[in-house]
């Protein structure tokens, strides 16, 4: 349960400083989206690194960790692309606000997921 709050608290963090970043017109604020962005990526990670290792059986949680480290990296690229894509129909501030609406709605589903998973071992 630690973990998970853990996990959202960074992930919200996350999302704020994302959607934030494209609405920022001066140095000093982008730097301060950037230092929350990311570390708000580097707890989320670790977290969820935990979190992976805590509820993966061992013969499995290699490849849990491939995979895991796989998607954030498909990700970080297909969102790239897609991203760069439209931002030049939609613009920046619009772009960043979209892409921190993503992560929030990535935290409502983690947090139902890992509810569901905590009601189970209750069990």
């Amino acid at each position: 349960m630690k973990r998970t709050r853990s996990s959202s608290s960074s992930l919200s963090s996350l999302a704020a400083a994302l959607a934030a970043m494209g609405q920022v017109t001066q140095f000093g604020p982008l730097l301060a989206c950037s230092v929350v962005l990311g570390a708000g990526m580097a707890l989320t990670f670790t977290a969820i690194g935990a979190l992976i290792a805590e509820l993966i059986p061992a013969v499995q949680r290699g490849l849990a960790m491939g995979m895991y480290n796989s998607c954030i990296y498909l990700g970080m690229m297909s969102g790239s692309t897609v991203m760069g894509m439209a931002l030049k129909q939609i613009g920046y501030p619009v772009g960043f606000a979209v892409a921190g609406s993503v992560s929030l709605a990535a935290l409502v589903l983690f947090s139902l997921m890992m509810r569901e998973k905590q009601l189970q071992q209750a069990v």
